[in-house]
């Protein structure tokens, strides 16, 4: 797990990168609950769907 609650991160949603904030880090099945920046929606996202940034 790279990222910290509270960060902005780009997250995949289906085949949609959104950007939002770590609400919550689950190191049991190692997923993040992201909150979507203009709708907030909440999403629970495997790790492997979070991105580092603007790459």
């Amino acid at each position: 797990m790279l990222f910290k609650e509270g960060q902005i991160k780009p997250f995949a949603v289906g085949k949609y990168v959104q950007y939002g904030k770590i609400l919550k880090v689950n190191l049991d099945d190692r997923s993040y609950l992201m909150k979507e920046i203009k709708t907030k929606k909440q999403y629970t996202v495997d790790e492997d769907n979070v991105f580092l940034g603007d790459d």
